[in-house]
């Protein structure tokens, strides 16, 4: 029974320097994968960038989320990620289009963090450049794969997708889907 306190008194610089270099490789690891991990394996629809007022400039979820949206390209192929904000794919619908709406962020708690913690049916607000507030309804949560990319693919009704990274060093995505409340 003594033999285990005895080790680590005898060895505890060599067991520091372990967990020192174990939480580095950590560190590192996350700090790699931080901006390569909202990077579905799809190539997006090139689209020059919008600056019509109809372009989603702001993502409201019931007191959950509150955040601004910059928009965003699929340029060398990887997207692009705002990084103190949350993003608005730029080829993707826009509020009263067919389409499939594509908001994305940082799972952080500043950006799309608090989106784990939605229950379903909350009410979205989506604000376009031009100041109209478009209302949606959540009606999906879920996580996938990163490899799980249908969730991006084109709709022939309009649906807002917000998602962000979850999982173990960002390995799969949280992702919520809502539709327009008529």
């Amino acid at each position: 029974m003594d033999s285990a306190p005895k080790f680590f008194l005898r060895h505890w610089p060599i067991v520091l320097i372990v967990v020192g270099l174990a939480l580095l490789l950590y560190s590192g690891a996350n700090n790699y994968y931080y901006d390569r991990a909202l990077q579905p394996r799809v190539a997006a629809p090139v689209a020059a960038e919008s600056t019509d007022s109809t372009r989603p400039v702001r993502l409201r979820i019931s007191g959950v989320v509150d955040e601004k949206l910059e928009p965003q390209k699929y340029e060398n192929g990887e997207w692009t990620v705002a990084k103190h904000a949350g993003s608005y794919m730029n080829g993707s619908a826009k509020p009263d289009e067919k389409g499939n709406i594509i908001v994305y962020g940082h799972n952080t708690k500043d950006v799309f963090g608090p989106l784990l913690g939605l229950e379903g049916n909350e009410r979205v607000v989506l604000t376009t450049k031009g100041g109209r507030k478009h209302e949606y309804r959540i009606t999906s949560l879920k996580e996938v794969t990163t490899d799980q990319v249908g969730v991006l693919a084109p709709t022939k009704k309009e649906v807002l997708t917000v998602y962000t990274c979850s999982g173990w060093l960002d390995s799969k995505r949280f992702v919520v889907r809502a539709v327009p409340v008529e």
